[in-house]
C-alpha cells in the first residue's frame, strides 16, 4: 500500500505553521512526521503522498498507488499504534476519540477530499490507549510525548 499523510479537521488550529505545508510535514524534533512514518513502515523516502488543502495539492500530491494507507499527519508514532497501522486492510479505519488516525482506502475514495474524515462504510477499530496528536502549535515543541518512538 502507498502511504498518504492526511490533514484533518483540526488543521486550522496549527496555523500559521500549515499555511505552506501539510501537517505531516511539520518538524517534531529533527524529523518530520512524514519521515518518521516512512522509516517505521519501510517506505522509500519521498514516495508518500499528502491529502491536504487544494491550494497545496500541486506541491504535495496524493500517492500514485491504488491501495493506500492514510495516516493522520498529526499522529506521532508509538509502538501500539504502529502495530495497528501495519495490520490495517482496505476498508478498515482506526478511530481515537472520534478522530480518524489511520485508514486503508482505495485512492479513488480520496478524490475531492481536503482532509481526513470518518468513512461511513468502513470497519471501525477503536484505539483505547493514549495517542500523541499535534493539535496546537505548542505541542510541536514540548517533550511530553511519553511512549512516542524516539529517533
Amino acid at each position: 500500500m502507498q502511504l498518504i499523510l492526511a490533514d484533518d479537521q483540526y488543521r486550522d488550529q496549527l496555523l500559521p505553521f500549515v499555511f505552506t505545508r501539510p501537517v505531516g510535514d511539520l518538524r517534531c524534533g529533527i524529523l518530520t512526521t512524514r519521515i518518521k512514518w516512512e522509516m517505521l513502515l519501510g517506505i522509500p523516502k519521498g514516495t508518500s503522498g499528502s491529502l491536504t488543502q487544494f491550494y497545496l495539492s500541486g506541491r504535495y500530491p496524493l500517492a500514485s498507488g491504488t491501495e493506500c494507507l492514510v495516516i493522520n499527519g498529526a499522529l506521532l508514532p508509538d509502538d501500539g499504534i504502529l502495530r495497528m497501522v501495519q495490520s490495517l486492510k482496505v476498508g478498515q479505519q482506526i478511530l481515537y476519540k472520534d478522530r480518524v488516525v489511520a485508514a486503508g482506502v482505495h485512492r479513488d475514495q480520496l478524490v475531492g477530499m481536503e482532509s481526513l474524515k470518518v468513512f461511513k462504510d468502513f470497519e471501525t477499530i477503536e484505539y483505547t490507549g493514549e495517542l500523541n496528536l499535534i493539535s496546537i502549535p505548542g505541542l510541536i515543541y514540548i517533550e511530553r510525548r511519553g511512549n512516542t518512538i524516539r529517533f
